[in-house]
């Protein structure tokens, strides 16, 4: 009678749980690792500011920079921001 020693009827029982845990464990090591690729790469392509959301000062200040508004329009919409 060798029903509780490893191999018999015991381990035998618990096999389909330790192998359901297995496959969790390893499915959620290779979803971490290809979380962080990702990550990384995305970091060293865009410099780390990807999805990164500019303050509509900012966008103010870069319209203007590139001369797609004048200096008055620029003003006015800045008092604008921030009185709002």
């Amino acid at each position: 009678m060798m029903h509780w020693w490893p191999g018999g009827w015991w381990f035998s029982g618990l096999h389909p749980i330790w192998m359901i845990i297995s496959w969790v464990f390893g499915i959620a090591v290779i979803v971490a690792v290809i979380w962080i690729i990702v990550r990384a790469v995305n970091t060293f392509m865009y410099g780390g500011t990807h999805g990164k959301k500019k303050s509509a000062e900012e966008i103010l200040d870069e319209r203007f920079a590139r001369g797609e508004i004048s200096e008055e329009e620029y003003r006015k919409m800045k008092e604008t921001l921030r009185n709002h």
